[in-house]
Parts: C-alpha cells; structure tokens; sequence
C-alpha cells in the first residue's frame, strides 16, 4: 500500500481519539472513511489497524455489552437466519444518528435554498432534495454521507449548471471548509462534524427524457432513482437492502467506483426490488444462471447477467460489474448458503514488476477507469515482449470460468501518485523472437519477406502441418523491467494506453521497480 502502515495506524489513532462514541460500528466506520481515503478495500485496513482496535475495544465498551467490541466476524457459521436475526437490527442506523443526520440535513436544505435566494437564481432551480440511501432509508450504520441534489431547469446552460451549482455548493457550506471534487461533472464537498456532505447539482428531466435517452448529465436519473425505490420498497424489503449491502461489504464485492468494480448501492435495492428478500437474492447468485435477466430492457446484453434499471431500461447496471466480483458474489453465496460462513479474504504471495508514476489532477473515476484501460494495454505489449501477465483461472459454474489477471494498482491522493503491480510468468529472456512468415510455396509473398527482412536469420520450419518461413533475432530486453522501460520510452503513444496516463507520464515521468514478492487478493 503507498500510505505506510505506521501512518495508517496514526491516522486510526486520531480518528479515534476524535470520536464521542467507541466500539465496532465507529471501528468499520473509521476504517471505511481511511481505506476510502487511499483507496484501498477495507480488508487491507483492517489487517493492519486490528491490534490497536483490540486496545480501544478492550479500553471502551459499548452500551449495552459485558466487553469490549470486536470487528463482525466473517467465520461465525451459523444459518442464514441467525446471520438476518444478528445483522438486522446492528447494522440499522441508531436513533442517534438518524437525529444527527436529520438534523445536518435540515441545516444544509435551508442553507441552499437561503443561498439560491439570495443570489437570485429562483428561476434556475426546480427542486433541492436529499438522494442516496439516506434519503431512502437503506443505508448502514456508520455510513454517515448526505447526498443533496440541486435540480437545474433544462434550458441553463452547461458551464454555467457546472458554475452555478458549485457556488451555491460552495456558499451553503461556507464555515465548513468545502472543496471541489469531480465527477463527470464537479459538485462540493465537505464534513459537518463526522458527516460527509455533497451538494451535487443535476438537470430537472423528465422519465420520458430518460426514455428517450436525452440525459444531460450523469446525476439526471438519481432523484427519479431515490423516488422510485421510497414507493417500491417496502420497510421489510429495506431492511433486506442493509443485510445484502453488509453481505456484500463483508465479501468484498460492494463499490461502485472504476477501482473497486463492484456492487452499488443503489444495484444492492434493485436486486431486492426484483427477488423479493434478502435470502431470495442469495439464492439468486448460489444458483447462478450465465445469461439471466432481471428487470425489463431495452437493449442486449453481453455481461454474465444483467440488471435492467428500472428508471432506464436502455441501461444495464452490470455493466459497471468486473466479472471477478460477479464471480466472487456466486461463490461466497453458495459458501454462506452451504456452510452459514462467509469466505475469508485470501492472498497469493507473487513476485511482480511495478511502475510508479505521478497523475495530474482529475476525478477518482477517470482516472481509474485509465489507469484500468493502461494496465491492459500494458500488459498486451509486455507479453509481445516475452513476458507475460500471470492470470488463474477459477471454474466458478459449469459454464463459466472466469480469469483472475494479478495486476493491482494503489493510489495515494495525497501525492498524486499510482503503484502498478504486474505479476508475470518469467522476468528473464533469453530465447530469440521468433516472427512467422508466409508458406514457402508462396513466391511473391516469400520474395517480399525475404527482402523485407534482409539482416535476419530465416529457417523453414513446420507448423500445422505446413512448412513456413520464420525469422529470427536476438532478443534486445532479456529482462521484464528492461521491456516495460524499454515500451514505456520508445512506444508510449503506440500501445493503447490513456491520452491522460500518456500526458502524466510525459509531464511527469515514472520510475520501475524489479522483481519483487506482493500480495494479490484471490477471488475468495
């Protein structure tokens, strides 16, 4: 991980000297908020933060216990009922902390609409509500974020929705500190004592705009999201939400972002509002059928499933889903179903070339989704190279078999600077490349070789049963890092790699990192 352990434990350390309130619930949160910060799963926090939770948990206890808290366990066996009769009521948030929420939002709902008075954009905005699981009551304990949309009137301008909405942004959380994040569009950000709050602006559209797919920005489907599940969800099916959000959490499937690749929230109540339950979608995925749909689409599909949205049909929420996590989803379902324990995250030591380079300022999202796009086009090129990326292969149903590539990647905000890990089959070469040529009863197109490639070695050879001409050459990088330098100096621009990770590396330069072992996460 790029933040070291020891600053991970004095970041642990702080949050939790800062909080009024002690034990498990606080634990997951404060590791949520630092695993999020460096973007990281929180599994890798919780590996390195456990012994100084032990000493809090030993130290504070929690209302309503004989002892100190412990992390929720991932190997307590059990039924499914005792998992639903244990969670249901834990992971619900406290009755203190829907009155703090409920009291941020009321603050920032009448700070904006005092803002938008005041500067005289009535006329702009139709509507400020709350969105997010907050606003539909399915979020978890802990999970303390405000989500509050400002809809625009379809005829303001774009630069001037984007300007507009972060000054009102920006105003309404004055006395917090706020600050710009990015998204496909910016919005303003800030914490209000432990509560994370964005004011997020988006376009008043209508279903019928949807339908006919005249979105004008990423955000337009979330109020007509938030109001479709209030009336569609019932108490009980959002309870069920909670369990299969946490269930998700704890296999480490959830997480939307192109990092993650995960299950949504929002993916997590669509589920639910199709199977019916909590235990239905986990049959669902210990069944799982390649091919299968949920919901009414407009359009094909070519992900392992699909989720139809039902706000937009044209749009498949799987498509947001590495089939890895898909995969990882089926087999901790049928795990939990068949044993009542939840698969313990597991790692392969490998060895692994790295590449480190700093990125020029730009939404978590873009620049994971290049860093993702890079990382295969890397990997292409290397293995042209004579060096190949190490993948496994896991049978997860009868007719499906998904590959695990051990690449990873981290990413420190802080210094804007990103690890890339490749684990590779071999990191030394000394064959000789070999090229095919054409068959050797091909005149011209043996001619054409031959004089292309003057300076060469060319043998016959047999292959498939055909005799062919093949050239050979010594190999010029004998070694993994010398290719990956070798790629990254004389064909940058060549290989498919992001325009922005090009410029970052252009600007920015990189440096590399020889054979050495790392932790790569299994599927369970």
């Amino acid at each position: 991980m790029v933040m070291k352990e020891l600053q991970i434990i004095q970041k642990f350390n702080e949050l939790m000297k800062a909080s009024p309130k002690k034990g498990e619930l606080v634990e997951e949160r404060i590791i949520s908020r630092i695993a999020q910060m460096i973007n990281t799963e929180p599994s890798e926090i919780y590996k390195i933060v456990k012994p100084k939770a032990d000493e809090y948990n030993d130290a504070h206890e929690p209302s309503g216990s004989g002892k100190g808290g412990q992390f929720a366990k991932k190997d307590g066996g059990g039924s499914v009922d005792d998992y639903i009769k244990n969670s249901t009521e834990k992971i619900k948030p406290k009755k203190e902390e829907r009155d703090n929420l409920k009291k941020v939002d009321n603050e920032i709902i009448s700070n904006v609409k005092k803002v938008i008075e005041e500067l005289g954009y009535g006329d702009k905005i139709k509507f400020v509500e709350m969105q997010g699981s907050y606003a539909k009551n399915t979020d978890l304990t802990g999970s303390s974020d405000l989500d509050l949309f400002i809809g625009f009137d379809k005829s303001v301008p774009r630069d001037e929705f984007e300007r507009v909405g972060l000054e009102i942004g920006h105003k309404a959380l004055a006395e917090y500190k706020p600050y710009k994040r990015f998204a496909e569009h910016p919005f303003t950000e800030a914490f209000i004592g432990d509560v994370e709050v964005q004011i997020v602006p988006a376009y008043d559209i209508s279903l019928e705009d949807i339908k006919d797919q005249k979105l004008l920005s990423a955000t337009d489907r979330t109020p007509h999201q938030t109001r479709f599940m209030n009336k569609a969800l019932s108490d009980e099916q959002k309870a069920d939400v909670r369990l299969l959000k946490n269930f998700m959490k704890e296999t480490r499937t959830y997480g939307s972002d192109q990092k993650i690749q995960g299950f949504s929230g929002y993916s997590a109540e669509v589920l639910i509002h199709e199977l019916g339950s909590f235990k239905n979608a986990l049959n669902f995925f210990a069944d799982f059928e390649k091919g299968k749909q949920l919901g009414v689409s407009a359009s094909k599909h070519n992900t392992p499933f699909a989720i139809a949205d039902p706000i937009d049909q044209h749009r498949n929420l799987v498509s947001a889903f590495s089939d890895q996590k898909i995969a990882r989803m089926v087999k901790s379902s049928k795990e939990f179903l068949k044993t009542g324990e939840i698969p313990k995250s597991t790692t392969k030591n490998m060895d692994s070339v790295g590449i480190t380079l700093k990125y020029d300022e730009r939404s978590d999202d873009k620049l994971f989704g290049e860093i993702n796009k890079s990382i295969t086009a890397i990997s292409k090129h290397l293995e042209t190279q004579g060096y190949k990326t190490s993948t496994e292969d896991d049978q997860v149903t009868d007719d499906w078999n998904v590959s695990i590539p051990r690449v990873s990647y981290d990413v420190n905000k802080e210094n804007h600077e990103v690890k890339i890990y490749l684990a590779l089959d071999q990191f030394e070469n000394n064959t000789k490349l070999r090229m095919r040529g054409p068959p050797v009863d091909k005149e011209k197109a043996v001619k054409a070789f031959k004089e292309a490639n003057p300076n060469y070695k060319i043998k016959k050879e047999i292959a498939n049963g055909e005799k062919i001409l093949v050239r050979y050459e010594e190999r010029k990088n004998k070694t993994a890092k010398d290719a990956l330098n070798d790629l990254l100096n004389t064909k940058l621009e060549k290989m498919g790699i992001s325009k922005s990770v090009i410029d970052d590396i252009k600007n920015n330069g990189f440096s590399l990192e020889d054979k050495k072992e790392r932790e790569f996460e299994n599927l369970v």
